[in-house]
């Protein structure tokens, strides 16, 4: 019902992510499992009108092992929308592994801050566009489940989001 009512409300500007790790969507903060296969809820969430995803796959978070290619390849046959991969890029070629798989997009953390991807590089040779390359620099405090240097307070940020998470876990587990 969330979900649909936000689609409702703000049509294409929803995105939804998806965390699974070994094809099963996670919940609360990576640590339980839900029960459900990601391909089915990605359907799911297109066929409630949510036209980007955002998926990640646990496993390859933060380590700069790579993209998980075969599950974003299986997500790009299995949704139509726009489909942006987070977690694993270690390099440029990794981008551009990426761009040909069919992804829209990918979210760089690491891989940016460590130098290890040159996005003005990847701008110049044409497999990124300038357009879609946007630096967005948070200072995340994932420990607090908060936003250090920002607005909120730690801490704050993730007690204002528990209603929503709650309902989100309910719908998935009905």
């Amino acid at each position: 019902a969330l979900v649909a009512a936000a689609v409702a409300a703000w049509g294409e500007r929803i995105a939804v992510g998806i965390d699974a790790r070994d094809g099963e969507v996670r919940v609360r903060g990576w640590e339980a499992g839900s029960g459900r296969d990601e391909l089915d809820f990605a359907r799911e969430m297109e066929a409630l009108g949510v036209r980007t995803l955002i998926y990640t796959d646990i496993a390859a978070d933060g380590m700069l092992t790579g993209p998980s290619m075969a599950r974003l390849t299986a997500m790009r046959c299995a949704v139509r929308g726009a489909l942006v991969a987070s977690g694993g890029v270690s390099s440029n070629a990794d981008l551009c592994a990426l761009r040909d798989a069919g992804l829209d997009g990918a979210i760089v953390g690491k891989a940016y801050y460590t130098g290890a991807v040159d996005l003005p590089r990847a701008i110049r040779e044409g497999y990124l566009s300038p357009i879609k390359a946007q630096t967005i620099p948070l200072d995340l405090d994932l420990r607090n489940v908060g936003v250090s240097g920002g607005d909120f307070k730690a801490g704050e940020l993730g007690s204002a989001l528990d209603p929503y998470l709650e309902q989100i876990a309910e719908e998935m587990a009905a």
